[in-house]
């Protein structure tokens, strides 16, 4: 699983087991690099009150076997 997040929630999603890259420039190269090459998908999960391991868990069971999940907190 791979994660864009800020300083503030970087730690809780390496703690559920995310790549976590920074936002800015160059954002998307360092997924790509993360991911070893294209993003099978993409999630903007940005859940107001709700909890990212919950639905990050939800994703990770319907993607392809060896597929990468991208969530954007």
């Amino acid at each position: 699983m791979i994660a864009t997040a800020g300083p503030t929630r970087a730690a809780a999603l390496e703690a559920i087991g995310a790549q976590v890259t920074d936002y800015g420039d160059g954002m998307a190269e360092r997924v790509t690099a993360l991911a070893g090459g294209r993003v099978d998908r993409a999630l903007d999960t940005a859940p107001t009150g709700g909890r990212i391991d919950r639905v990050a868990a939800k994703r990770s069971q319907s993607r392809r076997p060896g597929g990468k999940l991208m969530l954007v907190p």
